[in-house]
């Protein structure tokens, strides 16, 4: 991951959208467990934050991964302002209140959109309609939503995991959503790999200390689920904790972030 020099407090007029919308989503947590907002400050630049990645071309932010890290709040409108975010995961945490129908303006949403296992409530906005048609991963699946699927869904056709259950929705399914192509099966382990994002970046060679540690929390978080269904499976667990240890003893690629200090 590249080292950004700017001053997160000064960012870039190109940027400055993106920087006020990190600090809107910052200001609606209300539960934090983990600190994990505490490394979103000014002593460094935004696209050094934990969860956050940035385009080494033009800085803008393209990744906002921040599932399961026991995070509660609502998320702000201004979240339509990252319009060049091509993945957004923000599963198996507690956020609550309405989704945005501003999430209809991520239009480079080509990756993931992944609010599962939350608290959201309310319609699933129509906006959801208006994301791009490559759009990979959908899952909204264990809130609490109600009425009916947006008409527009079915022309996602490049969609290879789509995750509506356990809510309250009504209506009927569109017949074309059953022709999907590449929908993979839903089995435990793909589900489980929507709240591990952080681990394709964790085992890569451009990881962090940070970023491991974070993916550590989040697997912890996961096997202590509630719910025994919601726990992680142990043999999936050992593969990850080894994975993730691999990747720490492979010196030199483990890189630090270097914090700003000009």
């Amino acid at each position: 991951m590249s080292c950004y020099l700017e001053s997160a407090a000064q960012p870039s007029f190109a940027n400055e959208m993106d920087y006020s919308a990190l600090l809107d989503f910052k200001n609606l947590i209300v539960q934090d467990p983990n600190q994990i907002m505490s490394s979103w400050n000014g002593s460094i630049h935004f696209c050094n934050w934990v969860g956050v990645t940035c385009s080494s071309s033009d800085g803008r932010i393209i990744l906002l991964n921040l599932a399961s890290l026991g995070l509660a709040g609502s998320v702000a409108p201004s979240i339509g302002n990252l319009t060049y975010l091509t993945e957004i995961n923000l599963a198996n945490n507690s956020f609550h209140g309405e989704i945005p129908q501003e999430m209809g303006r991520l239009l480079h949403l080509e990756k993931v959109l992944g609010l599962a296992y939350n608290r959201f409530g309310g319609e699933l906005p129509s906006s959801i309609a208006n994301l791009s048609i490559w759009l990979s991963r959908l899952t909204i699946g264990g809130n609490v939503l109600r009425g009916s699927i947006p008409v527009g869904i079915e022309n996602f056709l490049d969609l290879t995991l789509l995750g509506l259950e356990r809510n309250n929705l009504s209506g009927s399914i569109p017949e074309v959503i059953g022709k999907f192509q590449k929908l993979e099966e839903n089995d435990d382990e793909v589900e489980n790999e929507d709240y591990l994002e952080a681990e394709e970046t964790c085992l890569s060679t451009r990881s962090t200390i940070e970023e491991c540690l974070v993916s550590v929390m989040r697997i912890g978080l996961l096997c202590s689920a509630t719910l025994p269904a919601n726990r992680m499976a142990m043999n999936i667990v050992v593969n990850k904790l080894h994975a993730i240890r691999d990747s720490l003893i492979q010196e030199p690629y483990l890189k630090y972030r270097k914090p700003h200090t000009g």
